[in-house]
């Protein structure tokens, strides 16, 4: 594509509120390319039994309202950059198989049902806020780690994002870790009255 043919202005993939995207059992891939400036991806509903791809390029992958739901196979969602994964008081609800997700700075919020944290991408690190972002799932069910869930340096070398994991029950196995570099990791068991609070020791 020849960048002189393209308008101008920001590159944005919305999907219309209260719309599904049904694939059956298909792949769903929605991507951001590099030509030109690029915006976010805006979600509504997407429905397969297969996988997912959601790609950024480093912006934002969003909802358009409350009135949705992911509900598909595996999913993996990518940004970097300052990018992020959901919002405050945005979180992406997911009704979901297997789970996997990247981002740079920005942070990452998911609202699932039981899910398994791995199992989509070999040569992705599960979830994993790359250049310091936060962190948090909320699940009153069933949370399974096969693939790390981490937070790395932000560009200063020196601070780095949270976690904040809320489960029923949460299985760590395959030799998979829950790692928040130089910040925190807050864990809450839904139903006992208090939360684990664990903090990594800085990295220089």
């Amino acid at each position: 594509m020849n960048i002189a043919n393209r308008s101008d202005g920001k590159a944005s993939i919305n999907q219309l509120d209260e719309t599904t995207l049904n694939a059956g059992s298909g792949r769903i891939n929605i991507q951001l390319g590099n030509l030109g400036e690029v915006g976010d991806i805006n979600l509504a509903s997407l429905t397969t039994t297969g996988q997912v791809l959601v790609n950024a390029n480093s912006e934002n992958i969003a909802r358009v309202s409350e009135n949705y739901l992911i509900n598909v196979g595996s999913v993996l969602f990518q940004t970097s950059g300052n990018g992020g994964i959901g919002l405050i008081g945005g979180y992406l609800r997911l009704n979901v198989g297997n789970l996997e997700a990247v981002s740079g700075s920005g942070r990452v919020f998911f609202d699932v049902a039981d899910v398994n944290i791995g199992g989509v991408n070999d040569d992705v690190n599960s979830i994993l806020a790359a250049s310091g972002g936060d962190i948090t799932l909320d699940r009153e069910g069933d949370v399974t780690v096969t693939k790390n869930i981490s937070t790395e340096l932000f560009i200063d070398g020196e601070t780095g994002g949270d976690i904040n994991l809320s489960a029923n029950n949460l299985f760590v196995i395959d030799a998979a870790f829950i790692s928040a570099v130089a910040y925190s990791f807050i864990l809450s068991f839904l139903g006992l009255p208090t939360t684990l609070l664990l903090f990594y020791p800085m990295v220089k």
